[in-house]
């Protein structure tokens, strides 16, 4: 854990250049050096293939030589079985005098040596045997005649099918252990009945021959029959192995031709099958033996891999340099800038101007935040002065307007009126004085506007009549305090005030598309006979104060809308987004 931690010490004490030099060799020398064995990998595979491939070639060939001498052995066997001298000498029948069948036998016999004179290229030696029991001849000098006899009774049972066979017979049993034995049904002609057995024995070494001269160091070449046993080979000890229970015979059977890797033995494993003989030739070669060449090739790698190397690094130190040039120049301005504004340098706490950057980085997004906090705070602050100044205009109007209308009362000695009226306009009083909150509930808006319309009504003799209606689901919805005064204001004094009877002010609250939708309806004289009768300017106040007010509140959150028809009155329609007290 010391090590660990001393190492990243010094890592961090590194500047950039090194920590980029040294992290672009350790890059490139794990590409080269995965790259290297790659390289080995698939050069090993494809020397060993071709390798492989050259040896199944050379294996075919000694399979066509094999086949010749197989089809020899077919023709001679075949030659004996159709022969009717050969029918007629073992369908002898019992009681034949003996002068007959010396003289039958005799005829055989020289049937025996004229054959092999016409086939004296092949060593083998021929015997015929009747399943009757004086039907017997050979020319073989390693068998008697009871020995035949008993190995006839051994091939009937081990291979009763009918037809030609080429099998193996070894020291344990009648045979010679270098003798390959083909045998063979002798068919009745007439009814394709067996009758007897044709036994032809052929050295080993004969088959060898054909191979021993492609055998190298380390390697091993033999055939195999179907069963598993090797029934000839360069290394005679092994003549007689079984391989039938091996891995090695699973993986040849069933195939043609192929190769394959032998981990138990550490060997290639190269056959290619003889179909005439239905026995496979067997290539076993050492496979450091088989891979040498490849060797060659790899021993010139190393310095190809250093040479390599070296270039890499002499590349990457000059990649490093023009990499972090750059961030070399940043840290050193930063470093200026920081020295002349008195800001706090970390520079030479370490040599990594990575971690330098970063931590001036922090160090900036920190005052920036303070910056940003500083601001918001002081606009937040403008704009709550801002709010307040355009309700300060609103509220002396506001009482303005009402004391002007209950001091016409007491003028005209309206003494119960002005009674009502001082009431109304105590309760709006002692509503917006209790609660210093900006915002106020949609239904203590309409409270209040009640309150303020019932004092105009006394004002001007109920010539006009206000009806305010709002949806229960929004009572608890918040709005800024007021924010309805001046529209209901302009409503009455700029648009119903000069009606003898008949005015309506309607104040109606709901949800729509989502915001809730408070619409202020006159049926006054409309915004252009109000500019005729010089009242505009009046009336443009109050809603500049009314939209200023939204657009420091709300933001683009908020809209009104005005509509004026001369002589048919006014719709203000105003869609505010839902505010609650947990908002």
């Amino acid at each position: 854990m010391d090590m660990v931690n001393k190492c990243k010490k010094i890592w961090s004490n590194w500047n950039l250049n090194k920590k980029i030099l040294i992290s672009f060799i350790v890059v490139i020398l794990i590409g080269i050096t995965a790259s290297y064995f790659m390289f080995l990998k698939v050069t090993r595979n494809r020397t060993l293939r071709q390798l492989c491939e050259t040896k199944v070639l050379l294996l075919k060939n000694i399979s066509d030589k094999e086949t010749y001498i197989l089809d020899n052995i077919l023709n001679i066997m075949n030659m004996f079985l159709t022969d009717m001298d050969i029918q007629k000498f073992i369908k002898m029948k019992e009681g034949t005098d003996e002068y007959s069948k010396l003289q039958q036998s005799q005829l055989i016999k020289d049937k025996l040596i004229e054959q092999r004179g016409v086939f004296s290229n092949i060593d083998y030696s021929l015997s015929l045997i009747g399943f009757l029991e004086d039907a017997y001849v050979s020319n073989s000098s390693a068998y008697t005649k009871e020995t035949n006899k008993q190995r006839m009774e051994e091939y009937r049972r081990v291979y009763p099918n009918k037809g030609y066979q080429l099998i193996w017979t070894h020291g344990g049993s009648y045979g010679e252990k270098g003798t390959i034995t083909a045998i063979s049904y002798i068919p009745d002609m007439r009814n394709g009945e067996p009758i007897g057995m044709l036994i032809l024995d052929i050295p080993e070494v004969v088959f060898r021959q054909v191979y021993q001269e492609y055998v190298t160091e380390q390697e091993n070449i033999f055939l195999m029959n179907e069963e598993g046993k090797v029934i000839s080979s360069f290394e005679t000890e092994a003549i007689g192995e079984n391989y039938k229970e091996t891995e090695l015979y699973e993986d040849i059977m069933g195939y043609k031709e192929g190769y394959f890797y032998d981990v138990k033995e550490k060997e290639m494993v190269i056959f290619v099958k003889n179909p005439t003989g239905k026995t496979y030739i067997v290539d076993t070669v050492s496979y450091a033996k088989l891979i040498e060449p490849y060797k060659n090739v790899s021993r010139s790698l190393p310095v190809v891999f250093a040479m390599v190397s070296v270039i890499c690094a002499v590349v990457s130190h000059q990649i490093s340099k023009s990499i972090a040039r750059p961030v070399q120049n940043l840290a050193e301005e930063i470093h200026v800038y920081c020295a002349e504004n008195n800001h706090s340098d970390l520079r030479y706490k370490n040599g990594d101007e990575i971690s330098y950057l970063e931590q001036e980085y922090h160090s900036m997004i920190q005052r920036l935040e303070r910056m940003i906090e500083q601001i918001y705070a002081e606009q937040e602050l403008k704009r709550k002065y801002e709010i307040e100044a355009l309700k300060g205009q609103i509220q002396p109007h506001f009482l303005y307007n009402t004391l002007t209308s209950i001091r016409y009362l007491n003028l005209t000695e309206q003494k119960s009126e002005v009674d009502k009226a001082l009431a109304a306009l105590i309760n709006i009083l002692a509503v917006y004085f209790k609660d210093k909150s900006p915002w106020e509930s949609i239904e203590q808006e309409m409270n209040f506007l009640k309150n303020y319309c019932f004092i105009q009504q006394v004002r001007y003799g109920n010539n006009f009549e206000a009806v305010i209606e709002y949806e229960e689901e929004i009572t608890d919805m918040l709005l800024p305090k007021m924010l309805l005064q001046p529209i209901v204001e302009n409503a009455i004094f700029h648009g119903v005030s000069d009606r003898e009877e008949g005015g309506l002010i309607e104040i109606i609250s709901g949800k729509k598309s989502g915001k809730i939708e408070i619409v202020v309806r006159d049926n006054g004289v409309g915004i252009e006979k109000t500019k005729e009768q010089g009242k505009a300017e009046s009336h443009g106040v109050g809603m500049r104060n009314v939209q200023e007010r939204m657009r420091l509140i709300y933001g683009e959150g908020a809209s009104v809308t005005i509509e004026s028809e001369a002589d048919k009155g006014t719709v203000v329609t105003f869609m505010l987004p839902f505010i609650t007290e947990s908002d």
